[in-house]
C-alpha cells in the first residue's frame, strides 16, 4: 500500500513538473508573437520612414542617375537598396495611404512585390474611373448605360462579312503555334 501512494506521488510531481514546462513555454509563445506584433509595427514604420527620405532626395538631386550614385557613396547602393525595391520604394511615395494600408495587412518583406503586386493593382489607371466616379461621368459608356465595345472589338465588328468576323473570332480564341504547326 505504501508502495502505492509513493508511486502516485511520484507520478503527481511528474504531472507537475510537465504542467510547469508547459506554463514556461506558453509564456514563451505569448512573448514571441507579442514581439512579432511590434516587429511588424517597426518595419512598418520603418518603410515609411525610409520612403519619405528616399523620396525626398531623390527630388533634391533632380535626376535617376544621380540619386542612385548619391545612394551609392552612401553605402546604400544595389547591395543594400536594389534600384527595383527602390524604384518600388519612390512610387510608394506618391500613394502612402494606400501603402500604410497594404503594409498593415501584408505578411510579405519584399517592396518590389509589395508594390507591383498589391499596390499598384489597387490603383485607378488612366482608363479607370475613381471609386468616387459615378458611372455616369465616366466617357466608356454611352447613353444606354452599355460598355462602349474595345479597340479590338470594334475591328471585329467592322470586318465586311459573317464569315470574315467568325474567322477573326476563331483566330483570337486559337492558340499561335511556332515553326508553321496547326
Amino acid at each position: 500500500m505504501q508502495e502505492q501512494i509513493k508511486a502516485q506521488a511520484a507520478d503527481t510531481s511528474g504531472l507537475t513538473n510537465i504542467k510547469s514546462n508547459l506554463d514556461l513555454a506558453w509564456v514563451k509563445i505569448q512573448d514571441g508573437l507579442q514581439r512579432e506584433a511590434e516587429g511588424h509595427n517597426l518595419w512598418i514604420e520603418g518603410t515609411l520612414e525610409l520612403i519619405n527620405i528616399l523620396d525626398d532626395a531623390r527630388n533634391r538631386l533632380g535626376s535617376d542617375q544621380a540619386f542612385g550614385k548619391w545612394l551609392t557613396e552612401n553605402g546604400y547602393g544595389e547591395d543594400r537598396i536594389t534600384r527595383h525595391d527602390r524604384s518600388a520604394l519612390l512610387n510608394m511615395a506618391e500613394h502612402l495611404n494606400v501603402t500604410r494600408e497594404v503594409l498593415e495587412q501584408t505578411h510579405r518583406r519584399s517592396w518590389r512585390l509589395i508594390w507591383e503586386e498589391e499596390i499598384q493593382p489597387r490603383l485607378p489607371t488612366a482608363g479607370q474611373p475613381a471609386d468616387s466616379d459615378s458611372p455616369e461621368a465616366n466617357p466608356t459608356n454611352n447613353s444606354e448605360g452599355e460598355r462602349k465595345p474595345s479597340r479590338q472589338h470594334r475591328r471585329y465588328l467592322s470586318l465586311p462579312s459573317p464569315r470574315g468576323r467568325l474567322r477573326y473570332a476563331n483566330r483570337l480564341h486559337r492558340p499561335r503555334w511556332r515553326n508553321g504547326q496547326p
